[in-house]
């Protein structure tokens, strides 16, 4: 309540997400009376935390030292202030350390601003970013297919440029120079996402726009780990590559296992591959460049430089007002606008969309699949939003940064979405937006709202249609009232 202004993130052990389910009680400490517990995760986090439960109910420790409260009390509590303010997001602490190529390097304590870069840091070391997205629009070829050779292409330069900045860099203290520098972490990530689906034709919410995301995330992953290794070649290891998961062999995918071992219960994932990892894993054991290689950040900037989608996320709505020093203007969803003037439908719907805020529902005639095809952030299930994050996550050594998109009014309404993502083993989760909070600015337009049909109209006229009557209803019509 006193720092409305910041960012602020939890970072919950899964012992705290346990008894959420089981409604069970959990412990508030003080942690100047549990250092301990910032130290470790998984298993080792639960066995300890749940001996200091045991003191405190004892009576060994100071009563200012603890407070007791219900788990599931305290997650509802957490999602009011998520949904009034959009802090604090959610991210998860075992998921990140357990699913880490780092984890015999240092305990990660925390994740940076933006939720997908996950790095351990010490009294001696303060974790880095290195940061750069690939445009996934880009990469696709006029006859609708991706170009993976242009692909593969990318992502070597871009990985050699990150590990180049590294050495180039200028470090605002000796404790980020020297965590730099020891773990030579990079995270390479996407956007463009979207966009690549609207252009192949393939709604967000479709299991084929999930089974992509897969496709692609594997694709990028296995070329940087593979540029990586091919760099430790020509200029050395990591210094750390010894005490790292690469060094046994391992890639993230592997780390699933790892989670589910200190959980001791499956993880919702697919582990579905398509490239030659056995032979990847037999390189990395010989040498990585660079301690991490992936992260997909919310690339909110960049991707509005770049002309294209955010991130891993869907377009929020098809129509916005933008700012900048030039003033105000009104942008539409470039896709969408080719694809309405390839169908003549350009002038004749425009101004409907502005005074309809985008939305393509609304707007009578705008075809069937074009609705089914580009909706808008608020008209998909969130359901589907977590599905292309597990996929994404199999493949990325560090964390996504996934926004989520509801129209719930209330905390019980999200409640099982966060516990899905923590059950999917998502490392993180970013901004959680509520309908009709969020919404694109509207546009002054020619519009007469007195001639416009009220939705309740429109429904009632395709249900008596439906049933096979004739109907002019309007306003008016008692029978409708």
């Amino acid at each position: 309540m006193r720092t409305p202004s910041l960012n602020t993130a939890l970072f919950i052990p899964d012992e705290f997400m346990r008894r959420v389910q089981t409604d069970d009680d959990w412990y508030l400490f003080d942690p100047l009376y549990v250092p301990d517990l910032t130290e470790c995760y998984g298993r080792e986090f639960s066995r300890r935390y749940r001996e200091y439960a045991r003191k405190a109910e004892r009576g060994e420790l100071p009563q200012r030292a603890w407070r007791k409260v219900k788990a599931r009390d305290l997650y509802l509590k957490i999602l009011v202030s998520l949904m009034e303010t959009g802090h604090p997001w959610l991210t998860f602490k075992d998921a990140a350390n357990a699913r880490s190529m780092l984890k015999d390097v240092g305990i990660i304590h925390s994740l940076n601003l933006c939720t997908e870069v996950a790095l351990p840091t010490n009294r001696d070391e303060i974790a880095v970013c290195n940061l750069a997205s690939i445009n996934l629009a880009r990469h696709l070829r006029e006859d609708g297919e991706i170009d993976w050779q242009k692909l593969a292409q990318t992502v070597r330069i871009a990985v050699r440029g990150l590990d180049n900045v590294i050495d180039l860099n200028l470090y605002p203290s000796e404790k980020a120079r020297r965590s730099n520098l020891l773990n030579r972490p990079i995270g390479l990530g996407v956007m463009g996402f979207a966009e690549l689906l609207a252009r192949k034709g393939i709604p967000y919410d479709s299991p084929e726009a999930a089974d992509l995301a897969d496709q692609l995330l594997e694709f990028i992953s296995y070329h940087a780990i593979l540029t990586s290794h091919e760099l430790a070649k020509e200029r050395g290891v990591f210094p750390r590559f010894a005490q790292s998961e690469w060094a046994k062999g391992r890639v993230p995918l592997d780390t699933i296992a790892d989670l589910e071992i200190e959980r001791g219960e499956p993880i919702e994932t697919d582990r579905t591959t398509r490239l030659d990892w056995d032979a990847l894993r037999a390189k990395v054991k010989e040498g990585m460049r660079n301690g991490t290689v992936m992260a997909i950040a919310p690339t909110a900037t960049i991707a509005l430089i770049a002309g294209t989608s955010t991130s891993l996320d869907p377009y929020f709505a098809n129509i916005f007002s933008r700012q900048t020093l030039s003033g105000k203007f009104l942008e539409f969803n470039p896709v969408l606008v080719d694809e309405l003037k390839r169908r003549g439908l350009w002038e004749r719907v425009r101004e409907q969309l502005i005074a309809a805020r985008g939305e393509l529902s609304e707007v009578a005639e705008i075809p069937d699949d074009l609705k089914r095809l580009f909706p808008t952030a608020f008209q998909i299930s969130p359901d589907a939003y977590l599905a292309i994050a597990a996929k994404a996550q199999k493949w990325v050594d560090m964390a996504i940064s996934r926004n989520l998109f509801f129209t719930a009014r209330r905390p019980s309404d999200i409640a099982e979405v966060y516990l899905k993502a923590w059950r999917m083993g998502l490392k993180s989760t970013y901004y959680c937006f509520i309908h009709p909070r969020m919404q694109a600015e509207p546009s002054t337009v020619r519009v007469n709202k007195r001639l416009q049909k009220p939705k309740w109209v429109a429904e009632a006229q395709r249900e008596v249609v439906a049933d096979g009557a004739a109907c002019s209803l309007s306003e008016a019509c008692e029978s409708c009232q």
